[in-house]
């Protein structure tokens, strides 16, 4: 009797995966890391990565994890994304302001000086330590100096009077030294932070005192002076004389988070 020959089963046809419906990514900046990792979790993300804002590769351990706080993110909000997307959290330890700059000017001070010298100290200085706007007094006009530890002047104007300007904005360390000059009364006044795209002559901080961006540099009318840009390492990418016949009428310029920016010899300089 001959067996018939088995008949192979037919192999089933796989089921094809569904395509995931894409859902938009929520705003997950200014969260702890870990509050950030509860809401990935919940659209079905097992799978992220994180950056170091600092570049320094620093470990996050599991426990530290409501100590950082997320800075940014890839993709940004409201970008379409499924589980399988690859989702990067910039983080950066809660207290460090996300790497952007930052300025406590709750020492100062305000306090009025005439013609002299003059020291910067935290106790028995002239002037404390912090961030001023310096005006003369009504009519008056002179040459204003500021020096550091090396003797190394970084303010040099004329304040007040139709050759001068009518302020100057900066900030006072421990150890510099004021000069006032043909001025009975000059007054250095603490100055609060705030965002604007209209500097004065001074020292300025971008992502503190103006937005970072794209901008044209533009002195006030019949005005003449130099205009600096430095980035964190102190180095000049812009220097330029703004204004008058032997300046530009403007500059375009590009600002990042952490420049300074210094106007001399300029009442303003407009950024548009």
């Amino acid at each position: 009797m001959t067996t018939p020959a088995a008949t192979a089963s037919p192999t089933p046809t796989p089921k094809a995966k569904p395509t995931p419906t894409p859902r938009p990514l929520p705003d997950l900046t200014g969260q702890t890391v870990f509050g950030a990792e509860v809401d990935l979790a919940d659209l079905g993300f097992t799978a992220y990565s994180y950056r170091d804002i600092t570049g320094q590769n620093r470990e996050m351990t599991d426990a530290a994890k409501r100590d950082w706080e997320v800075c940014g993110q890839e993709p940004s909000m409201g970008a379409p994304v499924t589980p399988d997307d690859k989702v990067v959290l910039i983080v950066a330890k809660a207290g460090e302001n996300c790497g952007k700059p930052s300025r406590d000017n709750s020492a100062a001070a305000q306090v009025t000086l005439g013609a002299g010298e003059f020291s910067v100290m935290g106790t028995g200085g002239n002037v404390t330590p912090g961030r001023y706007v310096i005006t003369p007094g009504a009519g008056e006009s002179g040459n204003l100096f500021v020096r550091d530890s090396s003797g190394d002047s970084f303010v040099n104007e004329i304040l007040g009077g139709n050759h001068g300007v009518p302020s100057v904005t900066v900030d006072l360390d421990e150890s510099d030294t004021i000069e006032i000059r043909s001025m009975t009364t000059v007054t250095f006044t603490p100055v609060e932070t705030t965002v604007s795209t209209t500097l004065t002559t001074g020292y300025w901080i971008v992502g503190l005192d103006i937005p970072a961006g794209r901008y044209t540099a533009t002195p006030a009318e019949g005005q003449s002076g130099n205009f600096f840009v430095r980035g964190t390492d102190g180095y000049s990418t812009v220097n330029e004389i703004l204004g008058g016949s032997h300046g530009v009428p403007n500059i375009t310029v590009n600002l990042t988070d952490g420049q300074e920016i210094e106007i001399r010899g300029i009442s303003s300089v407009s950024f548009t």
